[in-house]
């Protein structure tokens, strides 16, 4: 059968091509079968023999290749290991059919379970996805430089084609009106995943049969990107973003294949010196390695962990869900800020470290909600529309927030991490501030937790209270600097915490009043309490 497919491999593929072509045609004429769902089938399968033929291999290659040493020097009867040569291993290897089900077996759990093989799917689902929103990757330089330039070069190039032939390629790109059967997803998308499958399994299966090194990973990934990309996914929205991650990418694996070939030339010659003990430290380091990396990409994956689609619900789900995240927002800004300022005046490095790393996931969060307002002021109902200024004004309020406390996490960190001195006398005050911080905030909690919204005035009156004690104290700051000329850092880092304090202060009452328009807007007089004992 090998051979004869050898010989007629043009012929097989001619018959093939023509063959499936005319059933396919006689399909779509005369049934409702999608084609395209067969071809992401076919090309499912497809991909998957092409990463058995692969990654399989490359899998079980090194241990079989150990084990077939072991067992063909076991044969030998040699008494001498630096003496005897591996001239079998020049032979192709005959696998026992066990170990390759048993390699498949854990590669599909593997698949499954690992939340590492999750992110790199999600990483390229994010980077090929049709919609906008949410971008995974930050903007680089290199990418901006190359999006402005592909910019330049389309609008010369626009310049130059006929506007007949421009608007036909534009109409190729209409969403609209290439709907699928049940007028729902748009059909182009079922053409990128027959494209990526197709052609990403051709060129793994290829690159293998020509004993290439490739990255099965990285020409999956690649392809996904290309059609991405002529697909036009990437619009000027997304494309700095997208470019951004797809250089993060490649980067990445070049970094890999180096830091490999390092890795592999220092242990092999520890290992060449260091005889067995050495093959025992590199084992347990091995293990400790792994179970290390296993655990912090575990804690990694569940803090970046966002809810899905921010707070996109129904109206008044979204008023709920909305204050909901209100009163944790308010919460956990007050629990940040009052460790943040009790383990800056004991001068705990790490835990400021943490509560600085909290904060900006914290901040990444909000952001996320931020971003996501289009998507839900679209779950608005009709009649609600006009009222979405006020959730936009929310979580513009907790963003603001968010920033506020950032900036007085990072200017304490700062300042501990390069170790500057401490003014020991103003550190009673700084205490007594901080606690009576703590009272304000508890309040406003309080405040959000029972509604009672008709105490805006004394939240306000409070809060001038506190901006009144922070600016005594940055007087008395600024007075201790005159007097002795000395403590420069100290006082820069007061100053900047104690002005974002104000800051800080000020958005969390603009965001206890944005709250309560938002909820007066949604809902009708004394039914808020009602409408909450309902979606309880």
């Amino acid at each position: 059968m090998l051979d004869y497919i050898q010989t007629n491999t043009s012929r097989i593929l001619i018959f093939s091509f023509t063959g499936w072509t005319i059933i396919f045609q006689l399909l779509v004429s005369f049934t409702r079968v999608n084609i395209l769902k067969i071809v992401v089938l076919a090309g499912t399968l497809a991909l998957a023999m092409a990463f058995a033929g692969n990654d399989l291999v490359n899998f079980i290659g090194v241990p079989l290749a150990g084990f077939e040493s072991f067992k063909d020097f076991s044969a030998s009867g040699s008494a001498d290991p630096d003496g005897f040569l591996m001239k079998n291993l020049r032979e192709p290897v005959n696998t026992s059919s066990y170990f390759l089900l048993a390699a498949g077996v854990i590669m599909v759990l593997t698949l499954r379970y690992s939340l590492k093989a999750k992110s790199v799917t999600a990483t390229t689902i994010d980077l090929s996805r049709q919609d906008e929103g949410a971008e995974r990757f930050a903007s680089s330089l290199p990418a901006r430089f190359i999006v402005r330039r592909t910019i330049e070069f389309g609008n010369a190039f626009a310049r130059i084609i006929p506007r007949s032939a421009a608007r036909f390629v534009a109409n190729r790109f209409n969403a609209e009106k290439a709907l699928d059967d049940t007028g729902g997803k748009p059909a182009f998308d079922l053409v990128r995943a027959s494209v990526n499958l197709v052609v990403a399994s051709i060129l793994i299966a290829l690159g293998t049969s020509l004993k290439l090194p490739l990255s099965t990973t990285y020409v999956t990934f690649m392809v996904a990107m290309g059609t991405s990309f002529a697909d036009g996914a990437w619009g000027r929205d997304s494309a700095v973003y997208r470019i951004t991650g797809v250089l993060t990418v490649i980067g990445g694996w070049i970094f890999t294949a180096l830091s490999a070939c390092l890795a592999s030339f220092i242990i092999a010659s520890l290992v060449y010196f260091g005889k067995l003990p050495v093959i025992l430290i590199l084992l347990a380091l091995s293990v400790f390695i792994l179970i290390k990396t296993h655990t912090s990409h575990r804690k990694k994956v569940r803090k970046e962990k966002m809810p899905e689609g921010g707070l996109i619900t129904p109206s008044h789900e979204i008023v709920m869900a909305c204050d909901e995240k209100v009163k944790s927002s308010v919460i956990r800004a007050s629990k940040i800020y009052y460790l943040t300022l009790n383990n800056f005046l004991k001068e705990k490095h790490k835990e400021l470290n943490s509560l600085r790393k909290e904060t900006k996931h914290f901040n990444k969060e909000i952001k996320q909600i931020l971003e996501d307002i289009p998507r839900t002021l679209k779950e608005f109902n009709e009649t609600d529309l006009e009222n979405g200024h006020h959730y936009i004004q929310v979580v513009a309020c907790m963003k603001e927030m968010c920033n506020s406390l950032v900036n007085v996490v990072q200017p304490a960190f700062n300042h501990l991490d390069n170790n500057h001195a401490f003014d020991r006398k103003q550190n009673d005050k700084l205490k007594d501030f901080n606690e009576k911080t703590g009272e304000f905030f508890n309040y406003v909690i309080n405040l959000l937790k029972n509604k009672e919204y008709g105490n805006l005035n004394d939240l306000i009156i409070r809060r001038d209270e506190m901006i009144k004690l922070t600016n005594d104290i940055l007087l008395n700051r600024i007075k201790i600097l005159k007097k002795n000329r000395r403590g420069v850092k100290v006082s820069v880092t007061y100053i900047e915490m104690l002005s974002e304090t104000k800051n800080l202060l000020l958005n969390v009452v603009h965001l206890v009043k944005a709250d309560f328009d938002l909820i007066n807007a949604f809902t009708p007089e004394n039914e808020f309490t009602k409408m909450e004992e309902i979606v309880k």
